[in-house]
């Protein structure tokens, strides 16, 4: 802040009112938004019994903003924290920890879908998971604009999160045709 021209006389005073400012933006909805179909989403996969969690490269404070955007009541299993687990995003041990929670072994049908291509997808893809890579250009953070970054070539990629849903559908469609003939 002094390099943005606050004065360091004013540095305490400045930083007891913008901190809490801060704090309570970024543990709430007011910093972020909702994809327009998440919610609906994952009430459907909780009602379909499928397990759910959320890894993050957080602290326990991203648990009220989850719950503010009333994410975490969805949830079928506590969020992996890297504030807990001695990693982060992307080493594939976090994803190990999280598939641990949930009571699974990583490998195929355990999905992790992420909107950043080397934290969330190549992360979880070395720790044997499969991956998606949401690909939301637009604006899902306050005041911030989101863009591709990296090479997506070759990567499972979604735009919509009921993707994975249809995803699902047709991998039915194809063991039933498989399975009559």
């Amino acid at each position: 802040m002094l390099h943005a021209g606050v004065p360091e006389t004013l540095l305490d005073e400045v930083m007891k009112i913008l901190g809490p400012r801060l704090l309570r933006r970024f543990e709430s909805q007011e910093g972020y938004k909702c994809f327009p179909e998440t919610l609906r989403l994952l009430k459907e996969l909780r009602k379909s019994n499928v397990k759910i969690s959320a890894v993050s490269n957080s602290d326990p404070r991203i648990l009220k903003t989850l719950s503010s955007l009333q994410i975490l009541p969805l949830l079928t299993h506590p969020p992996t924290l890297s504030y807990y687990t001695n990693c982060s995003k992307p080493d594939p041990e976090m994803y190990r920890i999280a598939c641990a929670s949930c009571d699974e072994i990583p490998g195929e049908g355990v999905l992790m879908v992420g909107d950043e291509l080397e934290a969330d997808y190549n992360g979880s893809l070395k720790a044997s998971l499969e991956p998606r890579l949401i690909t939301r250009v637009g604006s899902y953070s306050a005041h911030t604009e989101r863009s591709l970054l990296g090479d997506i070539e070759g990567k499972e990629v979604i735009d919509n999160l009921w993707d994975i849903v249809q995803e699902g559908v047709e991998v039915l469609r194809v063991e039933n045709v498989t399975a009559k003939c």
